[in-house]
């Protein structure tokens, strides 16, 4: 049995491209051949993932598994635009016709579905696409992107979606047929991060961390900021808070940076490991509110964005990791991060927002298993809430210890495993009505 998958793909960042690295994991083990067709060697620094010494390894073709990536074209047409679309469609065609899919899926419909659907169409293959919370609640909002995702959408066979009241009213505004629906609700992650692992090894983080920074930003001297060894040179070292993803607007990013500055202003002692991904205007604000905070500077360390299975490693560096999204526009936008610091066993400190969307907000307790803050752009309620979680390291390894055990309890069906079998059920071709609530 063969899939084709059209998608993100390490080394692009983002919890899109990890979720699709662990399914292509998890189809590997079911005795399912993939080849996995994508842009990610054409992902730009900031957006792309630092490789350690033996990521490449990890990421690449095996048994079972081929990675193709689009390349570059020196030729261009103007207006020039990267053709994004034309190379996936041409490089999954020609996979296609190398060997031949059971099933395509497309991940994410720009510009992963767009040409898995075209693709399938052409060839009579089946196609699932599965969407996330930026390309049906943001992306399909705009009217030319919206026209050509609901032509897409009348041509596959199979839409890897939620319940969600608004993702539904969203599906039912693009007239995608009931029948189409695979649901899945809740999720899971895989075993990694529910083991307990050895923290990243500074000295190489750095060295690839500074190589990484030098090659995207040039020799500024920001890069100071790149992650040290040790990370203290205090003799009990201090707390330390790991935070990673996105940066800017909605993310919590500079407030977190604001909060710490008045912690380290009153005396108190911390590191923060920022694993950080924004383009350079986004890394030059970081910057900016790093050289206002004198606070902060001294304790802050740099790390790039890194590969999926480096992340339970980074957290293992820290006693707490913070994720603090807030006022984010799309309702039924669901990060995996919570998830993942939840099932590494470390205390999660989180806005109120994220825990009320979280499949998990009946189990979590503020104080027992999570650190709630009830609204992160309040520095000093920001301030007040790590003030008095930071330093009782006790108590931390307790809420995250709690926290872990309702993960376990609950992040056991759905997510990346129902998928998983929802997809299976289509490759043998049993209707989609199968599918679990």
């Amino acid at each position: 049995m063969r899939v084709m998958l059209v998608g993100k793909y390490p080394p692009i960042q983002g919890g899109v491209s990890r979720l699709i690295y662990w399914t292509v994991q998890d189809l590997l083990r079911a005795g399912i051949s993939v080849d996995v067709v994508t842009n990610a060697d054409e992902c730009p620094l900031g957006y792309r993932q630092c490789f350690l010494n033996g990521d490449e390894a990890t990421s690449s073709s095996h048994d079972g598994l081929t990675v193709q990536s689009t390349s570059a074209v020196r030729d261009f047409h103007i207006p020039y635009s990267n053709p994004f679309l034309t190379k996936l469609i041409g490089l999954s065609a020609e996979t296609v016709r190398a060997r031949p899919p059971d099933l395509i899926i497309g991940w994410y419909w720009e510009p992963y579905g767009l040409a898995a659907a075209m693709v399938g169409a052409l060839h009579n293959i089946p196609v699932a696409l599965v969407h996330a919370g930026s390309d049906l609640g943001r992306l399909a909002q705009q009217p030319h992107l919206r026209s050509a995702y609901k032509l897409a959408l009348d041509h596959v066979s199979y839409v890897v979606t939620s319940r969600h009241a608004d993702v539904v009213a969203a599906l039912d505004a693009l007239q995608v047929a009931p029948e189409k629906r695979i649901f899945f609700a809740g999720g899971t992650l895989p075993a990694v991060y529910q083991v307990r692992q050895r923290p990243l090894e500074l000295p190489m983080l750095r060295d690839s961390a500074l190589s990484y920074f030098h090659t995207f930003l040039g020799d500024v001297p920001e890069l100071r900021y790149v992650v040290r060894s040790p990370l203290s040179d205090a003799s009990v070292p201090p707390p330390v808070i790991v935070l990673y993803g996105k940066m800017g607007r909605f993310k919590g990013t500079f407030e977190l940076i604001a909060a710490l500055d008045q912690l380290g202003a009153s005396g108190q002692d911390f590191s923060l490991v920022h694993a950080a991904v924004g383009d350079r205007s986004q890394y030059s604000d970081l910057f900016a509110a790093l050289a206002s905070r004198k606070f902060v500077g001294d304790r802050y360390h740099l790390v790039p964005p890194l590969a999926p299975w480096q992340i339970p490693p980074l957290l293992a560096l820290g006693d707490m990791a913070a994720f603090l999204e807030n006022r984010f526009p799309i309702s039924f936008h669901t990060p995996s991060v919570p998830f993942e610091i939840l099932s590494s066993g470390k205390a999660l400190i989180c806005s109120l927002e994220i825990l009320q969307k979280s499949m998990l907000h009946k189990h979590l307790v503020d104080a027992k298993n999570v650190i709630v803050v009830p609204d992160p752009a309040n520095i000093e309620q920001l301030s007040s809430v790590l003030s008095t979680s930071i330093h009782d390291r006790q108590r931390l390894r307790s809420i995250g210890k709690h926290g872990k055990q309702v993960a376990a309890s609950l992040l056991t069906a759905g997510g990346t495993a129902h998928i998983l079998s929802n997809l299976i059920e289509c490759i043998q071709g049993r209707p989609s009505s199968h599918a679990a609530a």
